[in-house]
C-alpha cells in the first residue's frame, strides 16, 4: 500500500512502514498512520515484527509545519492530527510484536516521538534526534513526555526538550535514546535482521513481554510478579511455547548452545 507521504508492505511476517516524503524531509502523513494501524488491526497473526524506515537518509522530520500555518483554526486543526497521531503511537506501542525503529539521519518532532515509542531502536554516528516543537511554540505528543524521561533520565529529557537541543549519534546510544548503534551503513541491515529474527518467534512470547513490560510502569513488584506467573504459564500452554521447548529439548532452539 503506498501513498504520497509513506508506503508500507506486508513481507516475511514483517510489515514495513516507510516515510517517503524526501522533498519535505519525510514528514509525518495522516495516510501512512492509517494505513498501519488499519494492517495491525485487522491481519492477525499475520504480522510478527514492525519496521519503521525513512526514504533516502531521514527517518521523519515531523509533521506537516506549512499545513500547521495555513489552518483556519490550527487549534483544532493540531488538535486533530495529535489525536490521529495518538492512536498511530498507541497501536505501535500495545502491537503485541516487536517494533524496531532504523533511525537513519534526523528524527525529530514526532519522528523522534515514534523512535522513542520503538521496542528497539537502531542508529548510527549520524543519527540525531531533535525535540522541535519548543521551536514553533509547541509542546510534544506522541507520548514524547512519558517515554523520553524513562529513556534518558528525567533531568536529561527536561534539559533536552526545554533548551530544544539536539541528541546525535553515539551520545544519543550513551544516554540511551539509542539501544543498538552500528555504522551508518548497517543501520537498515541490521534493524532488517532483528525483524527477521523477532517474527521467527513465538508471537504470543513477544505480545507477553511487551505487555509485562508496560504493566510494569504502574505495578508494585508483588503484582508484577503475579503477572509474569500468569503469563508464563499461558505461554506454556500455547502451541508456540510447546513447540518451542520441545526444540530447545531436541537442541533446535537457538539456545542450544546452552545445552
Amino acid at each position: 500500500m503506498a501513498s504520497i507521504h509513506g508506503e508500507t508492505k506486508i513481507q516475511d511476517g514483517i510489515l514495513h512502514a516507510v516515510v517517503t516524503d524526501p522533498a519535505k524531509g519525510n514528514t509525518l502523513s495522516g495516510s501512512l498512520m492509517a494505513e498501519v494501524v488499519d494492517v495491525l488491526s485487522a491481519t492477525g497473526h499475520e504480522i510478527r515484527a514492525v519496521m519503521i524506515t525513512g526514504a533516502e537518509g531521514t527517518f521523519c522530520s515531523g509533521g506537516d509545519v506549512t499545513a500547521f500555518a495555513s489552518a483556519t483554526n490550527p487549534g483544532e486543526f493540531v488538535g486533530d492530527l495529535a489525536a490521529e497521531f495518538h492512536t498511530f503511537i498507541r497501536a505501535l506501542t500495545q502491537a503485541p510484536v516487536p517494533v524496531i525503529a532504523a533511525v537513519e539521519g534526523w528524527a525529530a518532532g514526532a519522528g523522534m516521538s515514534i523512535a522513542c515509542a520503538a521496542d528497539v531502536i537502531v542508529g548510527g554516528p549520524s543519527t540525531a534526534f531533535l525535540p522541535a516543537y519548543p521551536a514553533i511554540g509547541l509542546t510534544p505528543d506522541g507520548g514524547m513526555t512519558w517515554t523520553l524521561p524513562r529513556l534518558i533520565g528525567f533531568a536529561r529529557a527536561r534539559d533536552l526538550l526545554l533548551t530544544n537541543s539536539p541528541l546525535r549519534g553515539e551520545e544519543a546510544y550513551r544516554a540511551g535514546l539509542i539501544t543498538r548503534f552500528v555504522d551508518d551503513t548497517d543501520i537498515f541491515s541490521t534493524a532488517t535482521t532483528i525483524a527477521t529474527q523477532a517474527a521467527a518467534r513465538s508471537r504470543q512470547s513477544s505480545a507477553g513481554i511487551k505487555k509485562l513490560i508496560w504493566s510494569a510502569q504502574f505495578s508494585t513488584f508483588d503484582d508484577q510478579l503475579d503477572r509474569e506467573a500468569q503469563s508464563i504459564a499461558a505461554c506454556a500452554a500455547s502451541i508456540d511455547g510447546r513447540e518451542g521447548v520441545r526444540a530447545f529439548t531436541e537442541r533446535r532452539s537457538e539456545l542450544h548452545i546452552l545445552n
